[in-house]
């Protein structure tokens, strides 16, 4: 049972700066139409909300999806979210992306979570999913470098929290898992990423390919590689709000409780 000290102010990425923050559970940031979602807004600020204008293309919106919060759910053969001038990861010497995710179903088939793109397009990030590797993350830092990934190496078909820094300025990929560091590797030059690109999707990439099946509760991106306690206090709010904190490892600071201010 998750205790919480009412007295005290819960901390949440609005006590940090963040370049992105799409939360399902606030229905106050989710418009539907039918059922379906035709806009997820950003909290973060930015205003780099995504939208679908297709029909056909809109992910559903449901009530109670995970532990008793709304998620947003794709159907692995259209839906996709979309805001080409996001402008994401222009000009940064980090990021770092979060996304609470459970896939639906067990596919050998690479199923991209989110993606951001350089100007060919190519891809500068993604987070994905699938049965051989379990979660992936990967990108580059210039259009022309060769395309750098590490996977987890372990399926599972439960909601994770899921976190990729990409340290562009040391040319390191950093992969966690609920919390626990599960595979690192290097990019192939370091450095800041150049001013271009920024096309960001949720549930695929720019093309109809690998489309996510699965639900997505949140996604937060910050330019920054965070300290380890920074990290674990995302890792806490993210635990506590979506009913994920049995899957921190036993020497989590916030294992029990949610981070407070």
């Amino acid at each position: 049972m998750i205790t919480v000290d009412h007295r005290r102010v819960l901390w949440t990425p609005a006590a940090t700066t963040t370049a992105l923050w799409l939360d399902a559970a606030d229905a106050s940031t989710v418009t539907t139409v039918s059922g379906n979602v035709s806009q997820w807004n950003d909290k973060s600020g930015n205003g780099r909300n995504v939208a679908q204008g297709t029909a056909g293309s809109r992910p559903a919106y449901t009530s109670a999806g995970l532990n008793g919060l709304n998620v947003i759910t794709f159907d692995g053969t259209a839906d996709q979210l979309f805001n080409t001038s996001a402008a994401l990861q222009r000009n940064v010497n980090a990021t770092t992306i979060w996304a609470v995710a459970r896939p639906g179903s067990n596919t050998a088939t690479l199923k991209i979570i989110l993606q951001t793109l350089t100007p060919t397009p190519s891809t500068r990030s993604y987070l994905a999913y699938d049965a051989s590797n379990g979660f992936a993350a990967g990108g580059r830092r210039l259009t022309a470098d060769t395309f750098q990934a590490t996977t987890a190496t372990a399926y599972s078909s439960s909601a994770k929290i899921l976190c990729a820094q990409f340290d562009y300025i040391n040319a390191t990929l950093t992969v966690f898992e609920n919390g626990t560091q599960v595979a690192t590797r290097s990019f192939q030059t370091a450095g800041n990423t150049p001013n271009d690109g920024g096309g960001l999707y949720i549930g695929s990439s720019n093309t109809p390919a690998a489309y996510w099946n699965g639900m997505i509760g949140e996604i937060i991106i910050g330019h920054f590689i965070p300290s380890q306690s920074l990290r674990e206090q995302f890792d806490g709010y993210l635990a506590h709000e979506w009913g994920l904190a049995g899957g921190l490892h036993g020497g989590h600071p916030f294992l029990t409780f949610p981070p407070y201010l």
